[in-house]
């Protein structure tokens, strides 16, 4: 009977625990600003880069052990996105003016799906890359985003410097190398 109990309650922490461990926390609409994240690419040696982008994140604690550092932006849009077409001027709008919780934003974070190929020559090439690398395309901010204000964030892909030959014949890696403002 009393081992009955001890594991309920042990189950109940546990769920409390998770629970207050989302990095998907909602926070007050009436102190958001609002956040527009643009990408657009470069002319590559391919004919096509397809990159997969599955998520955004801000980082809003400076502090990696605090499970609540992270929150998820659930109105992004994630999809495949071919580089080769998001130049002169064209780019993708993975969010358009999205709430995001007002004060400190130490870092943003795209996370890549893994769904990234090029088509050289009519072929596809998967672009092989390590699991931190698809978590974690992290740009680091330390901007204050006030209240009522309105930003966009611009990410350039440099494609010709973000693909790599690799060491097995017709292996290519993505290692993004990208460049960023916020206004």
């Amino acid at each position: 009977m009393f081992s009955r109990i001890l594991n309920g309650l042990l189950a109940i922490c546990l769920l409390s625990f998770l629970w207050s461990c989302s990095i998907d926390e909602t926070f007050d609409p009436d102190d958001h600003a609002t956040l527009s994240l643009k990408v657009s690419g470069s002319l590559g040696a391919y004919d096509n880069i397809f990159l997969e982008f599955s998520e955004v994140h801000l980082k809003v604690i400076d502090d990696e052990s605090d499970p609540k550092c992270w929150r998820k932006i659930s109105s992004f849009k994630s999809g495949i996105y071919d580089l080769n077409e998001l130049v002169s001027g064209r780019e993708a709008d993975l969010l358009n003016s999205a709430s995001v919780p007002s004060g400190q934003v130490f870092s943003i974070k795209l996370v890549l799906g893994e769904n990234n190929y090029v088509i050289h020559d009519g072929e596809r090439i998967e672009l092989f890359t390590n699991s931190v690398q698809l978590e974690d395309l992290n740009m680091r901010l330390d901007k204050n985003f006030n209240r009522g204000r309105d930003y966009i964030m611009q990410v350039d892909f440099n494609a010709n410097e973000s693909i790599f030959e690799g060491p097995l014949d017709g292996q290519l890696i993505l290692q993004p190398e990208v460049s960023f403002s916020i206004e």
